[in-house]
């Protein structure tokens, strides 16, 4: 009977990976599972020590098996031949709660009307991206978060951590049992998921110069926000380098470009 199954890792029940959050002992754990169900990107239980420091760039979670195809290094946030790794201040978006290392994200301008009127005035239209007439904002551009960090430049791997990290964990707290209570925050304290870090100071992105020139553009019109997305999961893919790719990208057209030069860019 044992010749017939195999270990393989799995997501440990009542834990959730979240995206771009380094993978710890304590998430995982081996299961046993028939060879005729075996499917392509399971991995052996001799394999753990590997993905110990490691990502997933999808949510992976309770008793799940961790696919290697699901599994990243950091450095598959390192920016491509046309971008450039930005550090910006958290100072320059307007106040947020909560974001990732790997989350996705909106960029837009929120105008205000002290900025309305010395744009008028003074600045005259954006060149590097195009403001729509009465409107209280614009879309820029989306994006993917390489990275938080703090004033140090110490790995802020969330700026919210969550109260538990699993069901145990919840059970624990409803149950109030003392002799428990303890151990529950001694183990939110082994992981990245449920240690406070720092506070976050800069964040990461990697960005064309285009990209770039409109952000810089944008803080002289108004507030630049940043909303926190998920992209359709088929619309999530590698690359033949092994790098995250979203196909949904909208295109923002920039001041003076033509129709049939925005649909041949399309």
């Amino acid at each position: 009977m044992q010749e017939q199954y195999e270990e393989i890792i799995a997501i440990r029940p009542g834990k959730i990976l979240d995206p771009y959050t380094p993978i710890v002992p304590g998430d995982l754990y081996t299961k046993p599972v028939q060879k005729s169900e075996l499917i392509d990107g399971m991995m052996s239980s001799t394999n753990i020590p590997k993905m110990i420091g490691k990502m997933t760039w999808v949510p992976v979670a309770n008793g799940e098996p961790l696919l290697d195809w699901k599994v990243v290094d950091d450095k598959k946030l390192f920016p491509n031949l046309d971008q450039a790794r930005y550090e910006i201040p958290i100072s320059d978006f307007t106040p947020m709660t909560e974001i990732r290392k790997g989350d996705f994200v909106k960029v837009w301008v929120r105008y205000s009307a002290k900025k309305q009127e010395q744009m008028i005035e003074q600045l005259g239209p954006p060149i590097e991206f195009k403001q729509t007439p009465g409107a209280a904002s614009d879309f820029l551009f989306t994006s993917q978060v390489a990275g938080v960090k703090g004033s140090q430049g110490e790995e802020i791997f969330s700026m919210l951590a969550p109260i538990v990290e699993s069901t145990q964990a919840v059970g624990e707290f409803i149950d109030n049992k003392p002799e428990n209570s303890s151990d529950t925050q001694r183990r939110l304290q082994q992981t990245y998921r449920g240690a406070p870090t720092a506070i976050p100071s800069r964040m990461l992105f990697n960005w064309s110069d285009e990209q770039y020139k409109i952000f810089v553009e944008a803080l002289k019109y108004g507030d630049v926000q940043i909303g926190v997305y998920m992209p359709q999961a088929e619309k999530i893919t590698l690359n033949d380098n092994g790098n995250v790719e979203v196909i949904d990208i909208p295109f923002v057209p920039t001041i003076g470009e033509t129709e049939s030069q925005i649909t041949a860019a399309k």
